[in-house]
């Protein structure tokens, strides 16, 4: 079994079994199986359940032990994802849903949650622009004389604090080449 040092309410260290109940019942087999399964449901309350635990006790290791307290949020944040994978799954495939009419007939449609999928554009949209690509020539020149001229100042700081030779009067800068277009017409069209 594993142990772990614990500082008694007098502050002397202590060595405690890790799977020794603490004064709240708290063990490293409660632990593992509370964060397992919060990962699975996202659900603190069915996750106590499951490990037989309060959730004052969990919500107190929380408050004050770091490593548990990190641990619980990749549990959620795992837990997030999942859920957020089958929202977009429902949204793109849609949910079968059977209906028996009064004569006893039962039609099968396929029913397509657009709020779940409004929600989830919402929520994605503005990390989806961040990555799209530059459309018109005007843009991508504002690019490279953006990324040209945070390059300048980083070379003048180096030259500056003596890491980089000073640049010879009249010399082009090497970065200079990226606020300009490749020889040839710029852009490749491959």
């Amino acid at each position: 079994m594993a142990s772990e040092v614990v500082r008694s309410a007098g502050g002397k260290p202590q060595v405690r079994k890790a799977n020794k109940p603490g004064k709240l019942g708290w063990t490293a087999t409660k632990r593992d199986v509370f964060l397992e399964h919060l990962r699975v449901s996202c659900n603190v309350a069915a996750s106590c359940r499951k490990a037989k635990m309060r959730d004052t006790v969990v919500y107190k290791k929380r408050s004050t032990d770091a490593a548990f307290r990190a641990s619980w949020a990749a549990a959620i944040g795992e837990a997030v994802e999942r859920l957020e994978m089958m929202l977009l799954e429902r949204a793109l495939k849609g949910t079968k849903v059977e209906r028996q009419s009064r004569d006893g007939a039962v039609t099968t449609t396929v029913v397509y949650p657009d709020q779940v999928a409004l929600a989830l554009i919402r929520a994605h949209k503005p990390q989806a622009e961040a990555f799209a690509e530059p459309e018109d020539e005007v843009e991508i020149a504002a690019l490279r004389a953006r990324i040209a001229k945070k390059l300048d100042a980083v070379a003048k700081r180096q030259r500056e604090g003596g890491r980089l030779e000073p640049q010879a009067p009249g010399a082009t800068s090497p970065v200079a080449a990226i606020s300009a277009p490749a020889a040839g017409g710029g852009e490749s069209d491959a």
